[in-house]
Formats: structure tokens, sequence, C-alpha cells
């Protein structure tokens, strides 16, 4: 990546593809989330050798209890409609299922 396309990176809908070869919500959205959990991201990246992504996320304090989580999750998920999108099937796939594992009714769309 140049320097230019580095500083873009992260914005919404930035992309160096052509049109339909992907939307520029990836890093933007990697940034987004990493953000809200108290972490950051950086890129290194030299032309024609190749790009790093790092993340780095705060470490947790307390660990969770996963089985509770889960069943919390269960319940508040349990009927509720959702529609898996993403460019990527083997991505929508296990995404539907594991909605599907939670109750959910589940639409894919690409």
């Amino acid at each position: 990546m140049t320097a230019d396309v580095i500083e873009r990176a992260f914005e919404p809908f930035f992309t160096t593809k052509e049109i339909g070869e992907g939307t520029g919500l990836g890093l933007s959205m990697v940034f987004g989330v990493v953000r809200q959990s108290g972490g950051t991201v950086r890129i290194h990246s030299r032309l024609r050798e190749g790009t790093t992504v790092q993340v780095y996320l705060p470490r947790a304090i307390k660990g969770a209890s996963t089985d509770s989580a889960q069943r919390l999750g269960a319940r508040v998920l349990a009927g509720a409609r959702v529609m898996v999108v993403d460019h990527d099937p083997d991505v929508r796939w296990i995404t539907a299922e594991q909605f599907r594992e939670n109750g959910c009714t589940v639409t894919r769309g690409r």
C-alpha cells in the first residue's frame, strides 16, 4: 500500500478495487469494532512486498463465563429473524448456522 492508501484505509467505502469487486467496508468495520473495544489497529506496508494489519485489544481482567453468556445469548436471540449477508459463501453459511443454533429464523443474502 502506498502512504496515501494507508491514510484512507479505515474510511468507510474507500477501496482500491474495481467497481463490483469490493465495498471498502472491511477495514473500517475492523477499526470500529476494535476502537469500541478499547483497542487500536496499525498498518505496516511495503510496496510490492506485502501489508500487515495488527490489531491490539486490551487484556480482559476477568474471564467471561461462557456457559451463562451462551445461554443468555440464546434466550435473547430465540425467535429472532436474521438476514445474513456476506460476499463469501463460507462466511454466510457459518454465520447462518450459528444464528440457527440459537433459535433464529435465518435468510441468507448475497
